[in-house]
């Protein structure tokens, strides 16, 4: 039987419910941004928003490695992303660079509210809040410590 505290664990923070939403958004734009660069685009362009919309499922559905993913694959597109600015410009024009750019801020504040305490909570499945660290050590030993104390 479930307790409330492994309920409210379960239940999505609304951080994250929010972080889900902007990344989905975030995506729409990556789509709308590449019917800008039509003259540039490459066959099988798409596959990079296909990953991401399974990362982002998968963070919907509370998977912690899906978050970590996210930020690995996010970290470096946004240094690539300011080095090529003038590249972008010179090529593109201002305005696919002024969708990506709205794309990556909603990245970067989804990646914030992935990584807030409550979140991070509730990704781990609430183990940080119901047991102290030697509880948790108790629990993996295979015998009791009640004969050394």
């Amino acid at each position: 039987m479930r307790t409330d505290s492994q309920k409210n664990h379960q239940a999505m923070p609304n951080g994250v419910q929010r972080a889900v939403i902007m990344l989905w958004a975030s995506i729409g734009i990556g789509i709308l941004n590449s019917l800008f660069l039509v003259a540039h685009r490459r066959p099988g362009g798409h596959w990079t928003e296909f990953v991401i919309a399974g990362i982002v499922a998968m963070i919907g559905a509370g998977r912690n490695w899906a978050r970590i993913t996210l930020l690995v694959l996010y970290l470096p597109g946004l240094v690539l992303m300011i080095l090529l600015i003038p590249v972008f410009l010179r090529i593109d024009g201002p305005l696919p660079l002024l969708v990506l750019s709205a794309g990556t801020l909603l990245q970067t504040a989804a990646l914030i509210l992935l990584f807030q305490p409550e979140a991070s909570e509730w990704f781990r499945g609430g183990q940080r809040s119901e047991l102290t660290a030697r509880d948790r050590m108790k629990a993996r030993a295979p015998h009791t410590y009640a004969r050394f104390q």
